[in-house]
């Protein structure tokens, strides 16, 4: 900022406010909290009128449930009365919780604002501002570990990266990271497996347009688990969860439609309660059904989550048994019926099922039309092949 004159004596120019509104579950209302202020003067700008650098350091962790039972992106449809309504979950997820930043002008000089920069401390500081040499330097050092295997390096295509970026200051560091290895000749993509939340929403709004802007993404692949359970273990509403996943594809196909999708096949067996908690297990259909919808929406690949069995997981007092395609170690990873059921849809994408998707021409689209196009062709699909 600066000001447009100088002054002899000291005089308040502005003040500077970070503020979060948060809901407040005790009292059932809205609530708004300074986390950081500023009061700027005549005296803190320099003579010769040029712009100079305020900061303003803030923390809202204490604003933030990091671990609530059925809160958070957890979909509780016993709860909800209208499946399109905003559903009132862990505070911070709030369509309505925020941190804003103000410049509250106190008068006595005209004032100027060139720009307002956000950035977190312990990532983008410390590296991108602090060491951005060091930074490049470390990634060109762990590519170099796959380089030595020059027969594997040369069918590598994508690098993991951040696993669930759940907040839209994660986007940007995604394609940053992706302009590094374009910059030192690294020839491989940045696949995130990203969680656009279960009704696809930060901040009150359509997340996929904001991600695919400022993350960039060379190629989206998301996940997405439409097989919960309820309290008592039983399953949600299939039609409720199966609704939203389609959702998701729609804006998956609309934001980039070669895009890949990780399928749910896993859940959580509470074995000290004897029953799901939060995932269950999707059935052999199950696995079709989510397969055969997103290929309606033209993904282009697959994946199929997790592949081995987890034993005596600790997770908010359950210890939990996380099933997946096989089972453990000492059960010889014997192959569960799901296992099965993959190897047979992959089957079916190597043969006349593959091809025929390979043929197919899927048309432009709109959310309320030609989605529906899509699905009726998948059910053709289905009930054909």
């Amino acid at each position: 900022m600066k000001i447009d004159s100088h002054a002899a004596e000291s005089l308040p120019v502005c003040s500077l406010f970070v503020t979060t509104t948060y809901f407040d579950t005790n009292v059932k209302r809205w609530k708004e909290e300074t986390l950081d202020s500023l009061l700027v003067t005549t005296s803190d700008f320099d003579t010769a009128g040029v712009y100079k650098l305020f900061e303003l350091s803030y923390n809202y962790s204490k604003y933030i449930q990091l671990s609530t039972e059925g809160g958070g992106q957890f979909i509780v449809p016993s709860t909800i009365t209208n499946p399109f309504e905003e559903i009132e979950s862990n505070p911070s997820m709030h369509a309505g919780s925020k941190v804003q930043f103000k410049v509250k002008w106190l008068g006595n000089r005209q004032l100027f604002v060139d720009f307002i920069e956000v950035y977190d401390e312990q990532i983008w500081e410390q590296w991108f501002m602090g060491y951005p040499t060091q930074l490049i330097s470390n990634i060109v050092n762990y590519d170099q570990e796959f380089r030595v295997n020059s027969d594997f390096y040369s069918k590598l295509k994508y690098y993991g990266t951040l696993d669930e970026p759940h907040v839209i200051d994660c986007y940007i560091p995604l394609r940053k990271v992706q302009e590094i290895l374009d910059s030192v000749g690294i020839n491989k993509k940045l696949l995130t497996h990203w969680y656009p939340g279960w009704h696809h929403n930060r901040d009150g709004d359509n997340t996929w347009p904001v991600y695919k802007a400022l993350a960039q993404p060379k190629k989206i692949m998301f996940w997405y688990s439409p097989y919960l359970a309820e309290e008592n273990g039983s399953p949600t509403p299939r039609d409720f969860t199966q609704y939203w996943f389609h959702r998701n594809l729609q804006q998956a196909h609309l934001q980039q439609p070669d895009f890949y999708v990780t399928l749910q096949a896993w859940g959580w067996w509470g074995k000290n309660v004897n029953r799901y908690v939060r995932w269950m297990t999707p059935t052999p259909e199950e696995i079709s059904a989510q397969t055969m919808l997103a290929l309606a929406h033209g993904t282009k690949g697959l994946f199929y989550e997790h592949y081995y069995t987890l034993d005596s997981i600790s997770i908010d007092g359950f210890d939990l048994l996380v099933e997946a395609l096989v089972d453990l170690p000492e059960n010889n990873f014997e192959p569960f019926p799901n296992w099965y059921k993959v190897q047979n849809l992959s089957s079916r994408l190597r043969g006349t099922l593959g091809n025929t998707l390979k043929d197919l021409k899927y048309p432009a689209t709109s959310i309320n039309t030609g989605f529906l196009r899509l699905c009726i062709m998948h059910q053709i699909l289905h009930l054909k092949l």
